[in-house]
């Protein structure tokens, strides 16, 4: 939300913003920032009228994200103090200077989007660490297998593929789809998918468990509570 005479000055869409409304109330702002989480809110503020401070206070609180920059009356280095304290993200004397308010606005909006590109990364990652885990376990699983897994290192690797198999004891199931052996026209990768999803159904329904291929063999894993079962 900024001052309606500012929408005319200012050319915004150039700098890389749009504006979405303007208020006039403490009341109305906070309404509007808590509804439509702003990038940023330019607002006017007299420091010596703690209610215009609510303003920003109330802002943070409601919408952490969204930065604030202050038009002030005050050019004191103890109002700046004062104004940073709260968090904002710039601090602009009046009279306005449109220049200098372009300035910031530039400064704000490159920031915005290196933060917004980060974001896009590491949610990517996050994405791609997803549909990477069932093939990292599985290649876990074989690596554990074939003792190739340092004890030192277990337990980072159950924590790190998110393998929830926590015991006391297991048992180790091995199915086996010959090809040789497999229906007229079946196709055995189709086969394999078959007997896992019942061996899945049954054991799943009973215990935790999980499945992997090794050597042309599905592996499964059951998780046992009691060395009896």
């Amino acid at each position: 939300p900024i001052a309606s005479s500012l929408k005319e000055i200012v050319p915004w869409a150039e700098l890389g913003f749009q504006v979405i409304g303007s208020v006039f109330s403490t009341e109305a702002a906070l309404s509007m920032i808590s509804a439509a989480k702003p990038d940023v809110v330019l607002t006017e503020v007299k420091m010596s009228d703690l209610a215009d401070l609510a303003v920003v206070k109330r802002g943070k609180a409601a919408s952490p994200e969204t930065a604030f920059v202050i038009l002030t009356d005050c050019n004191d280095f103890e109002c700046a103090q004062q104004a940073m304290r709260l968090g904002v993200a710039d601090y602009l004397t009046m009279p306005l200077n449109v220049a200098e308010l372009k300035a910031v606005m530039t400064r704000l909006c490159q920031t915005l989007n290196q933060h917004r590109n980060t974001v896009q990364n590491w949610q990517a990652m996050q994405h791609y660490y997803r549909d990477s885990l069932p093939v990292m376990q599985a290649n876990f699983y074989a690596a554990l297998i074939d003792g190739q897994v340092e004890p030192a290192t277990l337990e980072a690797y159950l924590r790190d593929y998110q393998v929830g198999l926590t015991g006391p004891f297991y048992a180790c199931l091995v199915l086996h789809t010959s090809s040789a052996q497999a229906p007229d026209g079946k196709d055995v990768t189709a086969l394999r998918a078959e007997v896992l999803k019942q061996a899945n159904d049954f054991f799943g329904a009973l215990w935790t468990t999980v499945a992997f291929c090794y050597l042309r063999n599905t592996v499964m894993v059951v998780e046992l509570p009691a060395e009896s079962d």
